[in-house]
């Protein structure tokens, strides 16, 4: 064998290795990709299922039962509600840093 063919074999074997570690890398390589998507797609059910159980616990009716139930709150009677009439000269006087119109605080009891 002359130095050139001995050469060619040993560029060929660095050649073969070189595609033999570029496709290991490759394979490794796709099956970290498709981990980390296997990841982002339970992650993705994880926050429908989120997204659902806020949805139910702010329905109206679970609201109400947690507060009668836990909190012990329940509804006024009606003699205990009273419906107040707007302020006029709150909504056109101007307004000091209270929230109170110009002459002062107007209660109704």
């Amino acid at each position: 064998m002359t130095r050139i063919d001995i050469f060619l074999v040993l560029l060929i074997t660095v050649s073969a290795l070189a595609v033999v570690t570029a496709r290991h890398e490759a394979r490794k390589l796709f099956l970290d990709l498709q981990q980390v998507q296997k990841t982002g797609r339970d992650l993705e059910v994880e926050w429908e299922r989120l997204l659902l159980k806020q949805a139910s616990w702010a329905m109206y009716h679970k609201v109400e039962a947690i507060a009668t139930q836990r909190l012990g709150m329940n509804h006024p009677d009606a003699s205990h509600i009273r419906v107040l009439a707007a302020e006029t000269e709150l909504n056109s006087g101007a307004v000091n840093a209270s929230g109170t119109g110009s002459s002062g605080p107007k209660v109704g009891r």
